[in-house]
């Protein structure tokens, strides 16, 4: 059987990219890249052959044993490492059978090569080709739950939308477990949550990269070690490295397990790193309007992680801090400045000359006027 093989760019421009391809442009577009399919079982498949261990595969080998299952075979590397095949898939117009005969012979493919496979659904339309495509293309990521060496089909992604909510909710009770030192617990909730996505398969793979990257950097500001990596991508750099969801989440917890150790040889005293960093914010701006939220955003931080470093910390809130360290700049105006009273209290952030005084007092112990 005769296999034909397509330029990629303009696979990907005119196929791919092309949000006019519909039943009514298609078949010109696929008469004008001489691709000759029909409308029965259309089918899609990428293969991922980064693997180390699909070195040894070679182009012949995938199309000799496609050609045993698709009719009308066409072919096209996207990638240096991600070719995409499709045609009609040989046999039964049932549905059952259709995903049976394709995942029978990927599967062979898998076994001898080892390398990850992705199939589309089956369609009915020559029209379809680049929703097929890219249900084969979308499909590779699912290799980051799965692992290497896996058959993937895009039927098996969950509509996750119902469920980030409960994993953004995981992720502020991690960050505030991590800063009350409660480490056991925040590792429960975190194999709770690696539980999930792999439950889940959620198809946006940034998302997890982002949840535990933040969750990593929550796991360094509470070590009491200052350390370089917290002030750069490094972090970042690090979670994305991890190719598959099982290696990334034994890194995380390794890296827990490191604070835990760290915690279990030194006493509970002094400062963590993370609390240091938003002392010294608060130390260089508490004159400005401030909030929890800008010190994390600054951090790049959770903010529910901030507020229970104060609290376990310092023993006082992040407002209690503020207002404290806004009244001893105050203090220190009214005894080493000719300022008025008003003047002072504008320059620390409180323009209400009534509100300044009682917090004065508060703090300080004396009105204004008696310092």
């Amino acid at each position: 059987m005769k296999v034909h093989e397509i330029n990629g760019n303009i696979f990907i421009k005119k196929v791919l990219e092309n949000i006019e391809f519909n039943r009514d442009t298609s078949i010109d577009i696929l008469h004008e890249l001489s691709i000759k399919i029909s409308d029965d079982n259309l089918i899609a498949i990428a293969f991922d052959l980064s693997q180390t261990n699909c070195l040894e595969i070679t182009l012949t080998d995938i199309i000799d044993m496609l050609s045993v299952g698709i009719e009308n075979l066409y072919w096209v590397k996207l990638r240096p490492d991600v070719i995409l095949a499709f045609g009609n898939l040989k046999g039964t117009k049932s549905q059952l059978l259709q995903i049976n005969n394709s995942y029978q012979f990927a599967t062979k493919i898998r076994t001898k090569h080892m390398c990850s496979i992705a199939i589309s659904t089956v369609h009915e339309r020559s029209c379809a080709l680049n929703e097929a495509c890219k249900e084969a293309i979308s499909a590779l990521s699912l290799q980051f739950f799965k692992g290497s060496a896996s058959v993937i089909f895009p039927m098996l992604f969950k509509d996750e939308k119902s469920d980030i909510e409960e994993i953004e909710k995981s992720k502020h009770i991690i960050a505030s477990l991590i800063a009350r030192n409660e480490l056991d617990l925040a590792r429960e909730q975190l194999k709770y949550v690696s539980e999930l996505f792999d439950k889940l398969l959620i198809k946006d793979i940034d998302y997890i990269y982002t949840f535990y990257t933040i969750i990593v950097r929550v796991i360094y500001a509470k070590s009491k070690k200052e350390s370089s990596i917290f002030e750069n991508d490094s972090i970042s750099q690090s979670v994305r490295a991890f190719k598959y969801h099982s290696e990334l989440y034994d890194y995380v917890i390794n890296t827990l397990n490191e604070l835990a150790t760290e915690y279990s040889k030194t006493e509970n005293t002094g400062y963590s790193f993370g609390l240091k960093k938003a002392l010294e914010y608060i130390d260089e701006n508490h004159i400005q309007y401030m909030t929890i939220k800008e010190i994390a955003s600054y951090l790049d931080l959770e903010p529910d992680f901030i507020s229970a470093l104060f609290k376990t910390e310092s023993e006082q809130s992040f407002t209690t801090h503020l207002i404290s360290k806004r009244m001893e700049s105050a203090e220190h105006l009214l005894k080493h400045t000719d300022m008025k009273i008003f003047e002072v209290a504008e320059s620390v952030g409180y323009p209400n000359l009534s509100y300044f005084s009682k917090l004065f007092k508060k703090y300080i112990g004396v009105l204004p006027d008696r310092v």
